[in-house]
């Protein structure tokens, strides 16, 4: 049998090493990667990298010891590959931009211990009692076009009676929601909650809703008429802001002077216009 020199057994170590190092670097780097911050109570997913091989991705109820209680601002946002996101048990805040702009995103998996959100059957997160709209999956149903390339068919969602608020960013960027059907009992369309859902049909604002946010309605191009309920007496920036508006007319069932605010730059440009805005019939005329 012929034997190894301690020098050439040496080397064969010292490759055998590098290669499975090199193989285990090559593995992290290709691994989902979260960052966490410290707050008080306990700790707070601060970053979420996605990749192109991982289309699911979990916040744990523990990390080193430590509750996870927070998903902070822009901690899953752009997560471009995710489908499915698990919220852990121990998670009682979730930051306004923490989850936006996640085009893969279906559905919401809440785990049954947590005491501050749900999800219903279609997914859609909410907080416990189902008083506020959390956030919308961006891709939980998919536009569906004929050949000419008109809309038959886009995600849709009736709001459960018990909905008071739309949370800020709930459907930021959605674009493939077509219809939403408001429920009587909402009272706040929060900043930024419909902001470029470009597919976005025309809509009916309940006679209970009281206010909408900044960017509420912007850029929803494919609407084409608005009428806004006597309830509301706040309207902000932007509202219903758009450079390319198919709205032929908005009715505001509601004296301008009755308004607690009314933001800048509200009323939308008309489509294919040199930024001519909208009319706008007052309830006094």
């Amino acid at each position: 049998m012929k034997h190894i020199n301690r020098s050439s057994a040496a080397l064969f170590v010292l490759m055998f090493c590098l290669l499975f190092s090199s193989c285990n670097n090559s593995i992290l780097a290709t691994t989902d990667k979260y960052e966490y911050r410290d707050v008080e109570g306990g700790t707070a997913l601060y970053r979420y990298t996605s990749i192109s091989t991982v289309n699911k991705m979990e916040v744990p109820d523990f990390v080193d010891g430590k509750p996870v209680i927070e998903i902070m601002d822009h901690a899953i946002s752009s997560a471009e590959y995710i489908k499915t996101i698990t919220i852990g048990a121990n998670v009682e805040k979730i930051g306004d931009w923490a989850i936006t702009n996640c085009p893969s995103l279906e559905k919401f998996v809440i785990n049954e211990d947590n005491n501050y959100f749900c999800v219903d059957e279609n997914g859609i997160l909410y907080n416990k009692d189902k008083t506020v709209l959390m956030v919308y999956p961006n891709a939980r149903v998919r536009i569906e076009k004929d050949r000419d390339g008109n809309i038959i068919k886009g995600g849709e969602i009736t709001l459960p009676d018990s909905v008071k608020k739309i949370n800020a960013t709930a459907f930021y960027l959605s674009t493939e929601i077509y219809k939403v059907n408001f429920n009587e009992g909402l009272e706040e369309v929060g900043d930024y909650a419909f902001m470029k859902c470009y597919n976005l049909s025309n809509i009916t604002l309940p006679s209970t809703l009281k206010k909408i946010g900044t960017d509420g309605f912007s850029y929803c191009d494919s609407m084409t008429e608005l009428e806004i309920p006597a309830g509301v007496s706040e309207l902000g920036d932007y509202a219903f802001f758009s450079l390319s508006s198919s709205i032929q007319q908005i009715i505001i069932n509601r004296p301008l002077d009755e308004f607690e605010f009314v933001g800048k730059d509200w009323i939308p440009n008309k489509k294919g216009t040199a930024r001519q805005r909208v009319e706008v019939i007052l309830a006094e005329e």
